[in-house]
Order: structure tokens, then C-alpha cells, then sequence
């Protein structure tokens, strides 16, 4: 509720423009205004107010402000939470990419032994037909001359990893 009100001083006149909060007390029913920025003061200082007939009033829920401090502090903490979820998910996958190179190296090192003509199971080299080798010597690896599971050397020298 607005109220102008002017006051006439001889020469001069005065004119004052105050909004004015309108409450009803819950005890006595008794209407009653005071000016907004006082009552916006006690929502969020929670300070008593007093009706005209002295029941005392109290604004005891969070004020406008509060909540939106308290929605944006939330939403700040989901925040930092996604971009942890998402720092650990980037972790992660970086570190799979870095093992799946590992294991790319390895089966290049492999494949450029099988080449050059190296048994990967007893590690002997120089033979011309390892196929042969194969059959002769690991029987059990293959009945067709090629291995079904060659121990391969481990990503950045870790062992051989057995079949």
C-alpha cells in the first residue's frame, strides 16, 4: 500500500511517498501496516515485531535471500561434484588409453619376433619355417601350426602374461 502524505509549512510543502507492508495480527485480528524495508529487515534478522495490541510477531522461516544464498550454495556444491565425477572420469579414461597402448606395443613387439622367426613360447630363434617349429616342439599350442595364445610380453616390460 502506498501513501503520499504532504505536509504545509507556510512557503513550503513537503510530500513524502512511504509503501507500507499490510499484516493482520493472528492473535487479535488487528490490521496493521509498517514501512516495507523495516519488515524485509526483520525476515531476515528474525527480530520480534509487535503489533499495535503488543503480540508479539516473528518471522521465523529462511527469508527470500536466505533461500537463494542456500539454492546457490547447493547448486554450487552439484557443481564441484560433476566436475569432480568428470576430472575422475578423464583420469580413468586416460589411463585406459595408456594401458591399451601398452598392450598395442606389445603385440607389435610380438608380431615383429614371430617375423624375424622367434618360438614365443621357448623364445628360440632362426628358424626359416616356425610353423614347422611349432608343430614339432609345441604340439599342444596348435594343430595347425600357428599358436593359440603366444605369451605376450606385458605393456612396458611387465612380465610375460601366460595364456
Amino acid at each position: 500500500m502506498n501513501m503520499v502524505s504532504t505536509t504545509n509549512l507556510g512557503d513550503y510543502t513537503i510530500a513524502t511517498d512511504i509503501t507500507l507492508e499490510v499484516h493482520v495480527c493472528g492473535v487479535c485480528g488487528e490490521i496493521w501496516g509498517l514501512r516495507r524495508e523495516y519488515i524485509q529487515a526483520r525476515r531476515n534478522d528474525h527480530k520480534n515485531l509487535v503489533c499495535p495490541n503488543g503480540h508479539p510477531w516473528v518471522f521465523s522461516g529462511p527469508s527470500e535471500e536466505q533461500k537463494l544464498r542456500d539454492q546457490l550454495a547447493r547448486k554450487e556444491r552439484a557443481l564441484d561434484g560433476a566436475l569432480q565425477q568428470l576430472n575422475e572420469t578423464a583420469k580413468e579414461r586416460d589411463h585406459e588409453r595408456a594401458r591399451a597402448n601398452g598392450y598395442k606395443g606389445a603385440v607389435i613387439k610380438t608380431k615383429k619376433r614371430l617375423d624375424q622367426g622367434v618360438c614365443p613360447y621357448c623364445h628360440r630363434s632362426g628358424f626359416t619355417q616356425l610353423a614347422r617349429h611349432m608343430q614339432a616342439r609345441h604340439p599342444e599350442r596348435g594343430d595347425d601350426g600357428t599358436p593359440d595364445s603366444p605369451p605376450l610380453l606385458g605393456p612396458a616390460g611387465a612380465g610375460t602374461v601366460s595364456p
